[in-house]
C-alpha cells in the first residue's frame, strides 16, 4: 500500500467521482459495519472529471517532480470537502494512472464523522478489500486489484484518496527508473558516437582460418567459435564468436554470472562508464527485470544487458555481418529440415 499521503488522495478522488452535491460529512451512514465488503467489488475509472487512462492534451503543462514522475495539479469543477489539493500522476505519454486528492479537517469529531461516512459509502459501492491500522493512521483499499481506490485517514486529521490503475502505475514505475538511470548516464549525441572494432583480442569482420574448430549450434544452426581471452574480464567467464558461413566475425560475445546480489551494481557502474566514455551511449532501456545499454554506432556497436538475476551479457557486433549470419542460419535450418524430410520419404514413411 502507498503512504498515508497517497491514501488520503484516494479518498478525495472517490468522493469526486460521483459528482453529487453531497460533501463527505453529509453522506448518509449505514447501520452495518464498514468492514462488510460487497461480495463483488467493483472497479472504478473516473473521479473529479478525469478518467483513469485518459490522455492529457499536449497543450496542458505538466510538472516533472524530483523523483522524475510527471504530475498535473487541477481544481475540480465540483469540489468535495474536505479535499482541496487534487492532482494526477501521468505516464510519459500523458495517460492518467492515478487521480489523487487530499484535505484536512479541524477537529476530532469532524474527522471521525468524515472517515466513517467515507468508509461506509465506498464499501457499499466498491467493496472493502483491505483495512489496516497503525498508531498514526487507518488505511483502506476498495474495489478491484486492477483498478482500485486507496483511502488514508491520518490521526493528525488529514485525508488522502487515490484512484489507481495498476498497469499504468507499473508503467510509471518503469519510466521513473528509466529517467533516473538516464540522469546518471546521459545519452551521447549521435555525431560523437564511435564505432566498435575489436574486443578480447578479436576484430569484428576478421576471418578465421578453415582449420579452426567451428561449432554448429543445434538450436538455431548458427556457427560459433568458443575462446578464452588472454586477459579474462570479471564477471565474464564464457566467450565466443558468432560467424558467417565464410568464417567472418559477426559478433564477439561474453557472458557471466555473479553470485552476490550486491555485485551487479558494483560492476555495472564502472563498466557502463568505460564503454560510454570510449564509444558513447546511444540508447538505454530499463525494466524491473533488466537494464539494457547500447554503445557505439548502429552499424558497429556494443550491447550490454544486465539482468537483475545477476547475469551479464556483452555483445560487440557488426550489424551487416550479423544480418548476413542470421540469414545463413535460416537457410541452414531450412536445408536441415528438407534433408530430414527427404530421409523420411526415402525410408518409405
Amino acid at each position: 500500500m502507498k503512504s498515508i499521503f497517497l491514501s488520503v488522495l484516494v479518498v478525495a478522488s472517490l468522493c469526486g467521482c460521483k459528482k453529487t452535491s453531497n460533501s463527505p460529512s453529509n453522506l448518509t451512514s449505514d447501520s452495518n459495519s464498514p468492514l462488510n465488503a460487497a461480495s463483488n467489488p467493483q472497479s472504478e475509472t473516473e473521479a473529479f472529471g478525469w478518467n483513469l487512462g485518459d490522455r492529457l492534451p499536449s497543450e496542458i503543462p505538466v510538472k516533472t517532480n524530483d523523483d522524475f514522475s510527471l504530475s498535473y495539479e487541477f481544481t475540480p469543477e465540483r469540489p468535495a470537502p474536505p479535499f482541496t489539493g487534487c492532482f494526477l500522476l501521468l505516464t510519459s505519454d500523458r495517460r492518467v494512472a492515478d487521480i489523487m486528492a487530499m484535505g484536512i479537517v479541524t477537529n476530532l469529531d469532524e474527522f471521525e464523522k468524515t472517515r466513517d461516512s467515507l468508509v461506509q459509502v465506498l464499501t457499499k459501492k466498491y467493496g472493502l478489500r483491505h483495512h489496516s491500522s497503525t498508531k498514526d493512521a487507518d488505511e483502506y483499499v476498495f474495489g478491484t486489484e486492477e483498478r482500485g481506490i486507496e483511502l488514508g485517514a491520518s490521526y493528525s486529521m488529514g485525508f488522502m484518496i487515490t484512484y489507481a490503475d495498476k498497469v499504468l502505475q507499473a508503467q510509471i514505475s518503469d519510466e521513473r527508473k528509466q529517467r533516473e538511470e538516464e540522469s546518471k548516464y546521459p545519452l551521447t549525441p549521435k555525431e560523437n558516437l564511435h564505432p566498435a572494432s575489436e574486443a578480447f583480442g578479436w576484430n569484428l569482420g576478421g576471418q578465421l582460418s578453415s582449420g579452426v574448430p567451428i561449432r554448429t549450434n543445434d538450436s538455431d544452426f548458427s556457427l560459433s567459435y568458443d575462446f578464452t581471452p588472454e586477459r579474462p574480464v570479471e564477471p565474464f567467464n564464457l566467450y565466443f564468436l558468432s560467424l558467417t558461413s565464410d568464417y567472418k566475425i559477426a559478433t564477439i560475445e561474453a557472458f557471466g554470472i555473479v553470485s552476490d546480489s550486491d555485485q551487479p551494481d558494483k560492476i555495472k557502474a564502472p563498466l557502463v562508464e568505460l564503454l560510454a566514455e570510449k564509444y558513447g551511449l546511444r540508447h538505454h532501456f530499463r525494466t524491473d527485470n533488466f537494464d539494457e545499454y547500447d554503445f557505439g554506432t548502429e552499424e558497429r556497436g556494443i550491447n550490454l544487458t544486465i539482468s537483475h538475476s545477476t547475469t551479464f551479457e556483452l555483445t560487440y557486433f557488426n550489424s551487416a555481418l550479423r544480418s548476413q549470419a542470421s540469414e545463413e542460419n535460416k537457410q541452414r535450418a531450412v536445408a536441415a529440415k528438407n534433408s530430414l524430410k527427404e530421409g523420411f520419404k526415402n525410408s518409405g514413411m
